[in-house]
């Protein structure tokens, strides 16, 4: 799991899966979303957000949003996305204790279980209000993750000290429910 900076400095959460050159991963039918880094390590990332050009978009750097919200903004999942393959953006990570081949295969799959099912219909939110209909990038991933059975670490919406910074990861504790992704 690793996350960086996005709107006024809340934390966006994707998923990588890395994978040796002998994984079975690699060769299975989700090998297709692996791709080779610079150092010849292959891996995938899965991530949540929504899609650019319907309401708002980031600017080059990711610093900052432009543009304004709409109404029906949905959130959609995806692999590989730009913001997401892109580590030297990313400020830190969580290694998620998993290592079984089925259960790497289980997240692609609730990707396009969501996407095919759900995703044109659970709308979109920068930070999302515990009592609210929108969930958003960081409701994606902790919400794939139980549902895959992965083990979440447990953090706070607002702090998380990382370092000695403190980050904001509105949404991880509002995950998309686990029908979603069945």
């Amino acid at each position: 799991m690793r996350w960086h900076d996005v709107y006024s400095g809340n934390q966006h959460i994707s998923i990588v899966v890395f994978a040796g050159h002998d994984s079975s991963l690699l060769t299975g039918e989700h090998g297709q979303h692996f791709i080779n880094s610079h150092t010849g390590m292959m891996y995938a990332t899965i991530g949540g957000g929504f899609v650019e050009g319907i309401g708002f978009r980031y600017n080059k750097d990711l610093t900052e949003l432009t543009g304004l919200p709409t109404a029906g903004m949905r959130l959609e999942g995806g692999f590989n996305r730009p913001y997401d393959v892109d580590f030297e953006i990313k400020n830190d990570w969580r290694d998620l204790e998993t290592h079984c081949a089925s259960t790497i295969s289980s997240l692609f799959e609730k990707v396009g279980c969501y996407n095919d099912n759900y995703s044109k219909n659970v709308a979109y939110g920068v930070i999302p209000g515990a009592d609210s209909r929108y969930y958003n990038s960081s409701s994606f991933s902790h919400g794939l993750l139980l549902a895959a059975g992965i083990p979440v670490p447990h953090f706070s919406n607002t702090d998380f000290v990382v370092g000695k910074e403190n980050k904001s990861f509105p949404g991880w504790n509002k995950d998309l429910p686990l029908h979603v992704f069945r």
